[in-house]
């Protein structure tokens, strides 16, 4: 059995805790690289929590996804779920 991370951008209605869609990363990119984007400091965060995506972070991020960032109709956030294969 291995396990897989895998890190995706979940969107909500503005305001709401509804999901309405989540991007993919076009290439998953490095704990590393994400930690930069997010200023987290801690080499030993891995970044398994959720992460409010402001302004800042989705310029950063717009070239990582499939997609875009409507930050004034929608709240997004960096994802993270552990898949496992059998």
């Amino acid at each position: 059995m291995t396990h897989k991370t895998r890190r995706y951008i979940s969107i909500f209605a503005k305001g709401s805790d509804e999901l309405v869609n989540e991007l993919d990363f076009a290439q998953q990119p490095s704990v590393a690289t994400l930690r930069t984007i997010f200023n987290i400091n801690d080499p030993a965060d891995r970044l398994y929590n959720e992460y409010p995506i402001d302004t800042n972070a989705a310029a950063n991020l717009k070239s990582l996804v499939n997609g875009f960032f409507d930050l004034n109709h929608y709240d997004y956030f960096l994802s993270c779920e552990q898949i496992i294969d059998p």
